[in-house]
């Protein structure tokens, strides 16, 4: 006996690299060498079968020697394959592996093309040990094709044989006992190929395809009728002819609709007879690849369809399979090849076996080259990996209340449908997986940590299914984690301010609490509840606020003269919470009335036509930070303040003016602002007076604007007394001729002070258009603080008044101790010092006094007290800075404009935007 060994490669799954990655339906592909018989002298390797010999579970492999007149098999002993030689059998040409003696193990079949030998088989007396039996037929020359299959239903597997030489096919009935019958069947062929077994009719036996390689071309199939296979039961499938040299052929329901195809592989190709009903077949060519020598089907991809393999002999040789889509073929990548022709090869058998036991057929070819040497190959089919599947618990993520944990995850099913699927648990602590811990081989889809984990403990997890093949499928996500976590509420807290029983400015109430920190180190949100009256913690009012973060916030519009009452909620992730220690009250002020405000025209003493009158007057502002309005008097009688008479007029809009139509006669005027609480305040002049009548000053003084110092500008005063200011305007030119004085007015404030009453200088009778205007500190004005000066000229004649175009503004400011202001850094407090217009529809201007350079926040919030706009968090000069905030995006209603700065100053404004 002649032995040799060929080692495995290590493993298939150290060859998928080198396979390469398949089109997503295809399985994965290994190709390896199995026999090489050069070294040994096993020459000409033709035919194989497969079968466990020798008893032990594994598949081997059947094979014939031609050229050194032998068979032997290959024997899988798990590390390799080891040929083991049977017998000398004079031009041995086909072998099939069968029980031929019906007691439970396989024996060997051996055909020969020598008319002197025939058929014979060889029984397996175990352990792979095979002696010769009577021979099964000597009278059927030239058997080149052998296959084994039960064609009469009797549980027993015959054999059919075809005759390349005779030109006849055989069927040889197994008797069960170690015994055939034979039964010869001519139906004239020239050259038959393999005899193809399959039901064609559905009648439970096996029917017969056959085909011609020579002239003149046949392809038909032969019914079963009681084991007998005679010329009337002929089903011819294609016209003689029309498809030449068929080499090989098979059979398959490729769509599947029950009805069995006809695949036919030869010299100039591979056609497919798609079975219409009957003896109806249509024609399909799927390749015109010359000199295709075998075509053998199976279910490759495990998805209940036959696809095929196919085996080309010639020029560039190839092993190719085609996917069965359910009645399209799609081909796929090469599997490999034989060795080539062109060197002497030939490449000689091809079939589909499931080698390795693993539920996936395998693809085995033979080659050989002349009277030297042949080979075995082996394309492994390693199936497809694992389905997807997904973590199912915890989530990820999630806390667990448990030292012992359990997680869970989806089923992955094998889209093999035949391997058996087990999983691996890795798990760390951390991430990356550094040095994960692992537990293998779980055949459950649940897994419960023996622990005890304790609180705080990040457990990462990765679950992957690994099928026989070795393919793994990694759970959706790579990885899933959860955190062991027991529950604990917050730590107790104290509110801080305002102290309880408190009274606050209720334009604004900062509160303050303690932090309370939980015992897990999570992050705390606060509830805030606010309400007139007590708070019940088992039955709390609507919150004020829920989520924040912080241990502040401020209170913004709250009603004057009220007593309220807080508390807070901390609440942690596990939305466990607990009260603050108590809950406190305050009660907010009564609130101020709007700052004083002068009158501006028309000037005292005025004189006019019957007709439109302009009134106007200095706007003011609500030091609490609400909306300002007017009442507007205008009376024959002087006004009193105590008990005036109905306004004419309600003005809720900028600027501050309104039209009167007025008609003959002597008139008093002033004006009542009224913030929203319903306070008000006077303006500084009360029953100023204008006349009105027909021809009273005839044309008026001509339009003049005013010259100098200009609008805007600032003047720094010095230290000392002696200073003076020119003030100047434009000449006006009275159309009748009279004489014009003029009558200028100045009104002295200081910006952001609301509790400053202004101060006006009025001079009348000016007969030029100058004036110089010195000592301004006699005025009683703080001689360190920037002064604001807005000033206006009329010009008169007889009972005609003009004002000029437009009033103007400027700034007086104070020299430092230093000597370091320069002109435009002017105010000496700090302030908002106008915002305009104010109740806005699209875009408001805010200007802020700055005493001295600082970090200035601006920031307007809603009425929640959310923060809605920064409109500056930056570093500032000491000065007059204009900002603006474009609410086109926000909705109509009140927010409260707030500036810090670094200094510690603080002030808030009311904006009401309408849409």
């Amino acid at each position: 006996m002649r032995t040799m060994r060929n080692s495995l490669l290590t493993s298939l799954l150290a060859l998928l690299a080198m396979a390469g990655m398949a089109a997503a339906q295809d399985p994965e592909w290994v190709e390896q060498t199995l026999f090489d018989g050069h070294p040994t002298d096993v020459d000409g390797i033709r035919y194989l079968d497969v079968g466990d010999l020798d008893g032990d579970g594994d598949r081997d492999i059947a094979l014939i020697a031609y050229e050194s007149d032998e068979f032997g098999w290959l024997e899988a002993d798990g590390d390799g394959w080891t040929y083991h030689f049977i017998a000398e059998q004079s031009q041995a040409f086909t072998i099939a592996v069968l029980d031929a003696d019906n007691d439970n193990d396989l024996d060997i079949a051996v055909g020969s093309i020598s008319s002197t030998v025939g058929l014979r088989w060889y029984r397996n007396e175990g352990n792979g040990l095979f002696t010769f039996r009577p021979r099964i037929d000597s009278n059927f020359p030239g058997l080149h094709n052998l296959v084994a299959v039960d064609v009469d239903n009797d549980s027993h597997v015959d054999l059919l044989g075809a005759s390349h030489t005779g030109d006849a096919y055989a069927f040889w009935q197994n008797n069960g006992d170690g015994t055939f019958s034979q039964s010869i069947f001519a139906y004239p062929m020239n050259g038959p190929t393999n005899p193809y077994p399959v039901d064609m009719d559905g009648d439970n036996d096996m029917d017969l395809v056959i085909a011609s390689a020579y002239n003149p071309q046949e392809l038909v199939w032969i019914e079963n009728e009681d084991s007998e296979f005679g010329v009337s039961t002929v089903h011819t499938v294609m016209t003689p002819g029309s498809f030449n040299n068929i080499w090989s052929v098979c059979a398959l329901d490729g769509e599947g609709d029950g009805d069995i195809d006809i695949f036919a592989a030869g010299a100039n190709g591979i056609r497919w007879y798609e079975q219409q009903g009957g003896d109806t077949w249509v024609s399909h060519t799927l390749t015109n690849d010359s000199d295709i020598y075998r075509i053998v089907s199976g279910d490759l991809t495990s998805s209940n369809l036959e696809d095929f393999a196919i085996l080309r002999s010639t020029g560039s040789t190839f092993v190719k399979w085609y996917n069965n889509g359910g009645g399209w073929y799609q081909p796929r990548p090469n599997l490999g090849d034989l060795p080539s022709q062109a060197g002497g090869w030939v490449p000689a058998q091809l079939i589909m076996r499931d080698l390795d036991s693993d539920g996936d057929l395998d693809v085995l070819g033979a080659g050989y080259n002349g009277s030297s040497g042949g080979v075995v190959k082996w394309w492994a089919n390693l199936g497809h990996p694992p389905g997807a599947f997904s973590p199912v618990s915890p989530a990820g993520g999630e806390r667990v209340a448990d030292t012992t944990p359990t997680i869970v995850w989806e089923e992955s099913v094998d889209p093999d449908g035949n391997d058996l699927v087990t999983y691996e648990l890795r798990w760390d602590t951390e991430l990356p997986y550094n040095n994960p811990a692992i537990v293998p081989d779980l055949t459950e889809t649940t897994y419960t940590f023996p622990g005890p984990f304790v609180e705080g403990t990040d457990v990462y997890w990765q679950i992957a299914a690994i099928d026989h093949d070795g393919h793994e499928t990694i759970m959706t996500g790579s990885h899933s984690w959860f955190t062991v976590h027991f529950p604990t509420p917050p730590g107790p807290f104290s509110l801080l301010t305002p102290g309880n029983g408190a009274t606050v400015d209720g334009n604004n109430v900062p509160i303050t609490w303690e932090p309370s920190v939980d015992p897990n180190g999570d992050e705390v949100s606060y509830t805030v509840y606010l309400s007139t009256q007590p708070i019940d913690e088992n039955d709390p009012p609507a919150y004020y606020l829920s989520g924040w973060t912080q241990t502040n916030i401020t209170l913004f519009n709250l009603e004057f003269g009220t007593t309220y009452t807080w508390h807070i909620l901390a609440v942690n992730l596990d939305g466990l919470d607990v009260w603050a220690n108590e809950s406190f009250s305050f009660t907010t002020g009564e609130g101020s009335p709007p700052a004083p405000f002068s009158l501006r025209e028309p000037a005292d003493g005025a004189t006019f036509e019957p007709g439109g009158i302009g009134m106007m007057w200095w706007p003011t502002e609500d030091p609490d930070g609400g909306t300002v309005e007017y009442d507007v008097f205008i009376s024959s009688e002087p006004i009193d303040t105590d008990d005036p008479p109905d306004p004419i007029a309600h003005v809720d809009w900028t600027p501050a003016d309104y039209l009167y139509q007025a008609v003959e006669g002597t008139y008093y005027w002033a004006v009542r602002a009224i913030d929203d609480e319903g306070a008000t305040t006077w303006s500084t002049e009360v029953n100023r007076r204008f006349h009105v009548s027909v021809g009273g000053g005839d044309e008026p003084p001509s339009d003049f604007s005013l010259l100098s110092p200009e609008d805007g500008v600032s003047i720094t005063l010095p230290d000392s007394a002696g200073y003076s200011i020119l003030f100047a305007w434009e000449e006006s030119v009275d159309p009748d001729g009279d004489t014009v004085t003029y009558h200028a007015v100045w009104t002295f404030s200081l910006p952001g002070d609301s509790t400053f009453t202004p101060v006006i200088v009025s001079l009348q009778g000016l007969p030029s258009t100058s004036l110089t205007l010195g000592e301004i500190d006699t005025l009683g004005l703080p001689a360190d603080r920037m002064r604001q000066v807005d000033w206006e000229v009329w010009a008169h004649s007889g009972n005609d008044s003009t004002r000029c175009e437009e009033p103007w503004r400027l700034y007086l400011t104070p020299t430092t101790a230093a000597g370091e202001t320069e002109a435009g850094d002017i105010p000496r407090g700090f302030a908002i010092s106008e915002v305009f217009p104010n109740p806005f529809n699209s875009t408001v201007k805010v200007t802020i006094a700055l005493q001295q350079s600082a970090a200035v926040r601006a920031v307007v919030y809603d009425m929640l007290g959310r923060e809605t706009a920064v409109l500056t968090n930056e570093s500032m000069h000491s000065g007059l800075h204009t900002l603006s905030w474009s609410a086109t995006d926000r909705p109509a209603g009140l927010y409260f404009l707030q500036v810090t700065t670094s200094q510690g100053d603080r002030a808030v404004r009311k904006l009401l935007l309408v849409k």
